[in-house]
């Protein structure tokens, strides 16, 4: 498995964590329940998007609970600097004073 959050979001990952951190730990049901609102996603996509997001490292399932629990294992802020550090490698060369 890759280190904790390591690999970047897709826009629909984004979104589903977007939801996990405005919801906080929830269900599948939950998670689902907003994000077919904005896509029209079926329950089985939101199920198999959960678990590729599990496998890359950014949210956690809690087995124990019935029916499982999943949160973002990355924060908003987390993710934030990543976005922002990815944008400054890519192109301004990895130099952040070539934003200015």
């Amino acid at each position: 498995m890759r280190e904790l959050g390591s690999a970047q979001p897709t826009a629909v990952e984004l979104e589903i964590l977007r939801i996990l951190w405005e919801l906080g730990p929830s269900p599948v049901r939950a998670v689902h329940a907003q994000l077919s609102e904005s896509r029209g996603t079926n329950y089985s996509t939101t199920v198999k998007m959960l678990s590729v997001m599990l496998t890359k490292g950014l949210v956690k399932r809690n087995e124990n609970a019935t029916p499982h629990i999943w949160r973002a294992a990355i924060t908003h802020e987390r993710a934030a600097k990543r976005f922002l550090t990815e944008l400054i490698d890519k192109v301004y060369d990895g130099s952040a004073m070539s934003l200015v």
